[in-house]
């Protein structure tokens, strides 16, 4: 996990932070300095909230359903009452309900769709307006590929992600083109993501990270699929990132693209901080750890 002082001072609400996707952004928006409001159904939270306060960062519990309308409308004064402000919502609250749509019941069509989609509505209606109010504030929802491809029974969840990336994004189908055409992979847009191979994951995650304007950019070994051709192009939109200000972390092996892309490299070996410079040293510490027997000595970030 990352860890620094990038949010120190900013409030963060998280839904459906009580385990997975939701649990993880979570630990890290809170790793990186914010006060983290956990918000999940009941008391689902309290052990995402303990794992925070446990590694010396500080988080609290929300007790909400993202389909009540009412106490959704009452979260952004509460909120603001109790800590003067809120900047980030990440809207990641989300079910599944998974079956044959010949089999599928009305109930469990409304239960996805309410979560999911409108959940995010009504959070971003009343988030929307605390932030005017305030001059700032972000507001990110949480979707899924499959709103852009789909997947055999999820249709209700497939409908739900699509409908969510649309009301995101005025402009989804142009995003949409932009990313087939930048993956290559249009003559196997219709084939069900799950028989597609590593590689193919690979290229359509990086298209569609590259074409959502991130603040902060991870990619592990995109550079290791595709044709010569499909790695230049994703190093220059890389290029174009670094230029533009985006924080970008590079995980690979290759040591050749990693001098190429970044100006400082870390090392981590069993888990541990075992260098954090120059690229070139980064390289002779990591071959110097690949030929030992035993993990070379941990230092700190600086």
């Amino acid at each position: 996990m990352l860890t620094g002082s990038m949010l120190a001072e900013k409030v963060a609400l998280v839904t459906g932070a009580s385990r997975g996707i939701g649990r993880a952004i979570a630990a890290q928006l809170a790793a990186q300095g914010a006060l983290v409001v956990a918000a999940a159904r009941a008391d689902h939270a309290r052990a995402c909230v303990e794992a925070i306060v446990a590694a010396g960062r500080t988080a609290e519990p929300l007790t909400l359903d993202v389909t009540d309308a009412a106490a959704v409308e009452a979260a952004p004064g509460d909120i603001v009452k109790r800590h003067g402000r809120l900047d980030i919502v990440v809207s990641n609250a989300g079910v599944t309900r998974d079956g044959l749509l010949m089999r599928m019941s009305e109930a469990d069509w409304d239960t996805v769709l309410d979560t999911n989609l409108k959940g995010a509505f009504l959070f971003t209606k009343a988030f929307t307006r605390a932030f005017v109010k305030q001059r700032s504030g972000r507001i990110i929802n949480v979707a899924s590929v499959i709103g852009l491809i789909g997947n055999a029974g999820q249709c209700n969840y497939a409908a739900s992600k699509a409908a969510l990336l649309g009301f995101t994004r005025k402009q989804m189908q142009s995003k949409f083109d932009r990313i087939v055409a930048f993956s290559e992979l249009g003559d196997f847009i219709d084939m069900p993501i799950k028989n597609y191979s590593s590689g193919m994951y690979a290229r359509l995650g990086f298209a569609i990270a590259q074409d959502v304007e991130p603040d902060i950019l991870i990619v592990d070994e995109v550079l290791a699929v595709g044709d010569e051709r499909f790695q230049e192009k994703c190093k220059a939109r890389i290029q174009d990132f670094r230029a533009a200000g985006v924080t970008f972390i590079f995980v690979s092996h290759a040591f050749e693209a990693a001098r190429e892309l970044c100006p400082r490299a870390a090392v981590l070996h069993h888990g541990r901080l075992a260098f954090d410079g120059p690229v070139d040293g980064a390289w002779a510490r990591y071959r110097e750890l690949a030929r030992g027997p035993t993990p070379g000595p941990a230092i700190e970030a600086p």
